[in-house]
């Protein structure tokens, strides 16, 4: 929203959001650097919460952090707009929040296990976090972020598989590697078809690399996964979406299923480079406008939608 309207009010609403975050940790030290905490709460009874209660889960941090880490991008493109003050609060609580899984890795693998797990979409958060710490004016490219960068590069692509229609080209990948690559990777799973909700990271992943100027993802790359929409994912029978990106859906039992319309946090985006895509999605909405309008995806559907008019706009 603020890439769309310039005001500041939405940097605030950020800002406020990570010095919240901030003051609900649990700050020490830990293998000499300073680190912040948070835990599961102990309150939750119901199955895999049950589990995690009372710990750390860095699956979710990852999910959050990837969100800091872009809003700590704007900032530094912007500097005028917040005093460094404000965006020390933001680059800080990104880096340290970085470095303590590095140097958890580290110590307890001496590899990037951590980092990557058996997922792609876990790995993309932290990629895509190291893409901006990386881009940002304050590091002099620090040599274990453009590692982990390249690591993830190499891998996603070997994942990534050219498929045709005709001859459209498209991608279609597994949500687990294709290679072990690290200590945690020591069995080879049954290769599972990426589903589209989770899929979401990786594609934002690429997008975002590809804006920074990454020799690695090209407009090419961009225009297959809008055909992987185009042509696997969208259901244009019942103007929904599959559940996974082959154009295939999860049985009842899956707890998956019917998560394929989440579209927002990266598919969505495409959108910004093909038009017909852009009205696909607006067909999508309008027929599923009252279903969308009662999730909480709906703000970030229609700052989608605004941002893409924007851009547009200015395209003339």
């Amino acid at each position: 929203m603020f890439l769309t309207t310039g005001e500041k009010k939405y940097l605030n609403y950020n800002l406020q959001v990570v010095r919240n975050l901030k003051a609900s940790s649990v700050e020490t030290v830990e293998h000499g650097q300073e680190i912040m905490k948070w835990f599961w709460p102990v309150n939750r009874k119901n199955g895999i919460q049950e589990k995690l209660a009372g710990k750390e889960v860095m699956l979710y941090e990852g999910y959050l952090l990837r969100y800091v880490a872009k809003f700590m991008s704007i900032l530094d493109k912007n500097k005028h707009i917040m005093s460094k003050k404000e965006r020390d609060v933001v680059f800080n609580f990104v880096k340290i929040n970085f470095d303590k899984l590095y140097n958890r890795s580290i110590v307890k693998y001496n590899d990037y296990s951590l980092f990557f797990r058996t997922r792609t979409h876990i790995a993309s958060h932290w990629a895509t976090i190291a893409l901006f710490l990386n881009d940002n004016s304050r590091i002099k490219k620090d040599k274990k972020y453009i590692k982990i960068i390249k690591l993830f590069d190499e891998q996603l692509r070997v994942n990534l598989k050219i498929k045709k229609i005709k001859l459209n080209e498209y991608f279609q990948w597994n949500s687990n590697w294709e290679n072990s690559f690290t200590s945690l990777q020591k069995t080879k799973e049954t290769p599972r078809i990426q589903d589209v909700s989770h899929g979401n990271q990786v594609v934002d992943y690429i997008l975002e690399s590809h804006k920074v100027g990454s020799e690695e993802w090209t407009i090419e790359d961009v225009n297959r996964l809008i055909n992987t929409v185009k042509l696997k994912i969208f259901d244009e029978e019942n103007i929904t979406f599959y559940d996974k990106i082959d154009g295939s859906n999860f049985d009842s039992e899956n707890r998956l299923k019917n998560t394929g319309w989440k579209q927002s946090a990266g598919w969505m985006k495409l959108s910004l480079y093909d038009n017909e895509l852009l009205n696909i999605y607006r067909k999508w909405y309008m027929h599923n406008s009252k279903f969308l309008d009662k999730t909480y995806f709906n703000l970030q559907i229609y700052a989608n939608f605004l941002y893409v008019e924007h851009v547009n706009n200015k395209k003339g």
